[in-house]
């Protein structure tokens, strides 16, 4: 799990533009590992069965179903 977040963290940094408040916000450690384990999270839960639509409804909803 540490070389998930690790990984995410320089990739993050080295894609996001750090003058933007909302990349700001997510300037700490603890901020970065949270959005990386939402993000897992809804990525794994949109694989499998009917993964594509529960993806494409949570973009909209602003949710995973």
């Amino acid at each position: 799990m540490y070389d998930y977040l690790e990984r995410f963290r320089v990739h993050f940094n080295q894609r996001m533009n750090p003058r933007r408040s909302e990349i700001i916000a997510l300037n700490s450690e603890d901020n970065l590992n949270q959005l990386a384990l939402r993000l897992l999270g809804q990525l794994l839960f949109c694989t499998g069965t009917a993964g594509t639509q529960r993806f494409w409804v949570s973009l909209f909803d602003g949710e995973v179903l």
